[in-house]
């Protein structure tokens, strides 16, 4: 990511709770993916049920 993007991403989160909480879960879902780690999906997966995302 540029530093353009990375201003861009962070003006949205500052603005949209929601956004900041979904970029924040797919980050998170991301990495327990990318580094096959299948411990902290409940916790995730609760998180994400809890969340006010639809």
């Amino acid at each position: 990511m540029t530093d353009e993007d990375r201003r861009f991403v962070q003006a949205l989160r500052e603005r949209s709770p929601s956004i900041a909480t979904a970029a924040d879960l797919i980050t998170r879902f991301c990495e327990m993916v990318k580094g096959k780690l299948p411990d902290p999906f409940d916790g995730w997966l609760r998180e994400a049920e809890g969340s006010a995302l639809p």
